[in-house]
């Protein structure tokens, strides 16, 4: 059974770059179901839900995890644009994912 190709989405930066957002073909309509933008915060970038009146991280958004959910969502390779399911990784808290970094 061969595996599924990943989708790939062309972004256009605050700085008019492009960016490449990888996720899973089942995740398609997290894309499609709102408008995504990208915010620059702390020196990096993150794509979040846009006219929202809170912040909706779309790692967070794939997964399933509401705001104000305590778990901690990391990205294995560090890049945020690679939101595909096996690059995302779910910590029980800030605490937890400390934790694993330091060893």
């Amino acid at each position: 059974m061969g595996r599924t190709m990943d989708v790939s989405i062309r972004l256009m930066t605050y700085k008019d770059t492009v960016k490449i957002l990888l996720l899973d073909p089942s995740d398609v309509g997290v894309f499609d179901d709102a408008k995504w933008g990208i915010q620059m915060k702390q020196g990096l970038l993150n794509i979040r839900k846009k006219g929202c009146n809170e912040t909706v991280y779309f790692h967070r958004a794939v997964l399933n995890i509401p705001r104000g959910d305590p778990r901690v969502v990391q990205h294995l390779n560090k890049n945020r644009f690679d939101n595909r399911r096996c690059n995302l990784y779910v910590h029980a808290n800030q605490e937890a994912m400390v934790l694993y970094n330091s060893s």
